[in-house]
């Protein structure tokens, strides 16, 4: 499977709720950023994401090597949004993630 297979079969896991196939996607060492929170734990990324059930609606994704970019609408309680997602991979496993997106910002 190449890094941008390995990627998009990552999101689908995701959007079926297939956790634990999402989980064997990712490296020990994975990362997580996005203007609203940072993760430094697969775990604590993946407690976060059963809690959202996010779905995914992918329009495009390119490959460059071990950095695979994603850009799809993706849906959380009720409301879309448009995001894009830079992911880097080490050995065929996703090591960091980090998304832009039109969400609006977090408040204090």
């Amino acid at each position: 499977m190449d890094q941008k297979q390995i990627v998009l079969s990552f999101i689908s896991a995701l959007d079926r709720r297939d956790y634990a196939r999402a989980k064997s996607m990712v490296g020990g060492n994975f990362s997580f950023t996005s203007p609203v929170a940072s993760i430094a734990e697969p775990a604590e990324y993946f407690r976060q994401m059963e809690g959202l059930g996010i779905r995914y609606d992918v329009k495009k994704a390119f490959a460059d090597g071990d950095d695979v970019c994603v850009l799809y609408d993706y849906t959380i309680k009720g409301a879309t949004r448009f995001g894009c997602g830079w992911y880097k991979l080490d050995g065929g496993k996703i090591v960091s993630l980090r998304i832009v997106s039109d969400a609006p910002a977090a408040r204090p």
